[in-house]
């Protein structure tokens, strides 16, 4: 009995030291430097609005007295 009282402590005096020990470490400052060399930075080319004539029809325009009535005029981004 009085040995297992001696382990109870001893490993009760262990987790008391280990938080401690946890507790009381200043935690690490990491400082990270990034080196870039010769970095070239493109702009993406810019996009516009424009109106195009886009035919709904799978098989194609239909020309009808020199027009397509399947077509219509849609704003796209080029």
């Amino acid at each position: 009995m009085n040995w297992m009282f001696m382990y109870f402590c001893a490993f009760l005096i262990l987790i008391i030291g280990i938080t401690y020990v946890i507790k009381t470490n200043p935690t690490p400052i990491i400082h990270e430097h990034h080196h870039h060399k010769n970095v070239q930075v493109f702009n993406p080319p810019k996009r516009v609005l424009v109106e195009r004539e886009v035919c709904k029809d799978i098989r194609g325009c239909e020309m009808i007295n020199g027009t397509c009535p399947t077509c219509v005029i849609e704003k796209v981004w080029e």
